[in-house]
């Protein structure tokens, strides 16, 4: 049973999906892609027109109010992102810093992703204006704040793959919604996860 049965909240007490124009976080969300795709294009420069082409897109998408289109573009130009990083490195100190740099890139724009879920849930869950739905946008809050922006050590890395992978909240938020918001934390976040485990120091 996932936390919106827990807490009451069905579709039958609720409103019909909430409309996609209803959700600003992802227009807010938008920004921090836009970041890590200037950090991906400083370590990976020959890679700039593809990137700009992407986020071009997702910008032409929010413009048009088209915000659930945007938010897919958004995963989309995440797992471009992460692809990038999976490029062999030389061995030069220069080289490996600036692949270090890129997982990190792939973690931001995965982590982007992610909060943007998380986001768009309580956007939807506030919207109903019921009581009810407070204690679930605190533990939806709560998983952001678990997901830490800035791994530096290996440790960290592991502790956040076994946060993604053990903790039962996580299948609770995956649980379907009465709001037709998607939310797969796991897919967003472990193969970013995995790569922070690999590149860190320990």
């Amino acid at each position: 049973m996932g936390l919106l049965q827990v807490l009451g909240l069905s579709p039958a007490r609720n409103r019909p999906a909430v409309a996609s124009d209803e959700f600003p976080a992802v227009r807010a969300r938008f920004d921090a892609i836009a970041a890590v795709v200037r950090e991906a294009i400083v370590v990976a420069p020959e890679r700039g027109s593809e990137l700009l082409a992407a986020l071009t897109t997702v910008q032409t998408l929010l413009r048009t109010g088209r915000d659930a289109e945007a938010a897919t573009r958004i995963a989309e130009l995440a797992s471009t992102l992460m692809g990038g990083s999976n490029a062999a490195v030389p061995g030069s100190p220069a080289q490996q810093a600036g692949d270090l740099a890129a997982v990190l890139a792939a973690w931001h724009a995965a982590r982007a992703v992610a909060t943007t879920q998380l986001h768009n849930l309580s956007d939807a869950i506030r919207a109903t204006g019921d009581p009810d739905g407070a204690p679930l946008i605190v533990l939806l809050q709560a998983i952001g704040k678990n997901l830490t922006p800035n791994p530096s050590t290996r440790q960290q890395a592991v502790e956040l793959e076994r946060y993604l992978v053990t903790d039962r909240i996580i299948d609770d938020a995956a649980s379907p919604n009465p709001f037709g918001v998607e939310i797969d934390l796991r897919a967003a976040l472990r193969p970013a996860a995995e790569q922070l485990k690999a590149a860190l120091p320990g």
